[in-house]
């Protein structure tokens, strides 16, 4: 296994194209002392509570910024990837100048920044998290400003030269469509052959845009199949979202149909793997094979957000690694847990330490 590990080094990826500055914070339910000396809503349910019996008055809640931190789904993904060892070439919206946030993250994967940052603030719970997402500034990302900064013929170079291609937050990048409209016209056909190509696509949330839209987008996704393995990574809201979209069936919450459910929706949209995670599990249909990875427990809850985010850096490292599908859940799993209970991305030697925890056999 230390040699699957090692494989990583020699691995590229190319991630794009959003960008956030995250507030982690903690709404306080009843404070006691200055800074951190409060009780928080603990449970989100708790706090719609408050919300709703609030309605037809006033409700002044305070909030405690306990960090200011990079996020978007794309760094996120990509610092992922670089963290375990996959040489990384990042485009997104970073600020002009880049914000401070993503100083380090720049420096560790090329990172080139096309536009200004969006923000967001991340109320935590210990049953779930609430993002309030400014998102105006995404609205700039387009195929033209991206070759502002960075020309087709390296765009072209950069594809040809990756493992994994992946196009993070479509939903809140309103001219990602066109953007891989124009990429299949300019670029894609110009792609040399990789037969372990994987492009990788998050939709993040995607019933806050039209039923339209969202069909325009995934019809787009077997066109990438012509010079790349397309996999389509999703949580279990939006699994479902796009299964009622697409009239597939969707599974009464029987955890031993959704690897069923996941065949059926990727065969309707023709691409060649559905990746599907949440607190209970992972699940994955790729090509004819279906698999089911429990979940990793943490022993401490620091920060939720992004940790989707982190689930996909290490499935996709398990995939370049060429483990088996349920290895490559496994892998999500482990590099997803290790980042909530520190809040900060793991490198290659604690995820391998804990992978060889998991599967013992593989330790020599």
């Amino acid at each position: 296994m230390v040699d699957r590990f090692s494989r990583l080094a020699h691995c590229r990826a190319w991630v794009g194209l959003d960008g956030f500055v995250d507030k982690i914070i903690s709404p306080v339910r009843e404070r006691f002392g200055v800074g951190n000396q409060f009780v928080p809503y603990a449970q989100l349910s708790d706090f719609g509570e408050k919300i709703e019996q609030a309605s037809g008055s006033n409700l002044n809640i305070e909030l405690y910024t306990k960090a200011e931190k990079m996020g978007g789904n794309g760094p996120l993904l990509a610092n992922a990837l670089a963290n375990l060892g996959v040489s990384v070439e990042y485009v997104g919206a970073l600020g002009l100048p880049i914000h401070p946030v993503f100083k380090n993250f720049v420096a560790q994967t090329k990172a080139v920044s096309i536009g200004a940052f969006g923000e967001s603030q991340a109320l935590e719970f210990q049953d779930g998290k609430l993002i309030l997402g400014h998102t105006q500034p995404l609205d700039d990302i387009t195929y033209e400003r991206i070759i502002q900064h960075v020309s087709e013929a390296n765009l072209l170079k950069s594809y040809n030269e990756a493992d994994v291609i992946s196009f993070q937050n479509w939903t809140m990048t309103m001219h990602l469509t066109d953007i891989l409209q124009k990429i299949l016209f300019h670029i894609w056909e110009k792609l040399e052959v990789h037969k372990h190509r994987i492009c990788f696509f998050d939709l993040a949330d995607p019933a806050k845009r039209s039923e339209e839209d969202v069909r325009a987008l995934l019809e787009l996704l077997p066109k990438f199949k012509s010079k790349a393995k397309v996999f389509l990574g999703l949580n279990r809201s939006e699994a479902f979202y796009v299964g009622k979209l697409l009239r597939c069936p969707v599974p009464n919450n029987d955890f031993s149909d959704y690897c069923e459910y996941l065949q059926k929706l990727r065969d309707i949209l023709d691409i060649d793997g559905i990746i599907m995670h949440c607190c209970d599990g992972a699940w994955a249909s790729v090509d004819k094979e279906t698999a089911f990875a429990p979940p990793q427990k943490a022993k401490q809850l620091t920060c939720l957000t992004g940790s989707g985010d982190h689930f996909n850096g290490g499935m996709l490292c398990g995939f370049l690694m060429h483990l088996s599908l349920e290895q490559c859940l496994t892998l999500g799993h482990i590099t997803s847990v290790l980042y909530i209970q520190t809040g900060r991305t793991p490198d290659l030697a604690t995820v391998r330490s804990f992978y060889q925890k998991v599967h013992p056999q593989e330790a020599s």
